[in-house]
């Protein structure tokens, strides 16, 4: 809650304070990158040094997760092949959009109860022509894992996401103090009704 997240913005304010106060190597002022939180399902995609999709799979349990590589390759917006050659994961969020959870319920027998469960339902769905009817979204947001590569910032690691052609969210903003995030978490429960897909909330990054 907001209570919780003041608390966190003053622990991190305070570590810091307190590392630079004893130490002759300084930290940064903490900043802090907000993004919306989809209400989709979690996937994993991993690209080889050919740049293609090897392995799509869900989170599954956190620890094991579903492989689920062909219902993958139905979503539109998801790139085969990229421009690459070093092997890296991506993460990403395959969502519905309002539009096509109307579209299939117009004409399914048995209509979908909302847009978590369809995006979830049809990456699940062994029949990939099934999945393909729900005509699936994406959005990118993080890099798991990078062979030989690191980003200095979420920005450069989300530039890169860009660059390669994955869908990404034009909402990101960077906070550096909690009036700011605050603000901002205003500003997105303002929008939520009005987007074309379901969100949990914000996501708020160090």
């Amino acid at each position: 809650n907001i209570g919780e997240l003041k608390d966190f913005i003053e622990k991190c304010d305070r570590f810091v304070n307190e590392y630079n106060s004893n130490n002759e190597d300084k930290l940064p002022i903490v900043s802090y990158i907000l993004t919306k939180k989809f209400d989709g399902l979690t996937i994993n995609l991993t690209y080889d040094k050919e740049g293609i999709l090897i392995n799509g799979a869900t989170r599954g349990t956190g620890v094991i997760g579903e492989e689920v590589t062909p219902q993958i390759k139905t979503i539109r917006s998801i790139p085969l092949k990229i421009e690459n050659d070093f092997t890296f994961e991506i993460h990403g969020e395959a969502i519905m959009t309002k539009e096509a959870f109307l579209k299939y319920n117009q004409t399914s027998s048995s209509p979908l109860k909302n847009l978590r469960n369809g995006a979830a339902g049809a990456l699940r769905n062994l029949d990939v022509k099934e999945t393909a009817k729900r005509n699936l979204s994406s959005f990118f947001y993080d890099i798991g894992y990078i062979e030989d590569h690191k980003f200095t910032s979420y920005k450069e690691m989300m530039n890169f996401i860009k660059e390669k052609g994955f869908p990404v969210d034009e909402y990101l903003k960077e906070c550096k103090t909690y009036d700011e995030i605050l603000k901002e978490i205003e500003y997105v429960n303002g929008i939520r009704d009005s987007l074309n897909y379901d969100i949990d909330g914000v996501v708020i990054v160090i």
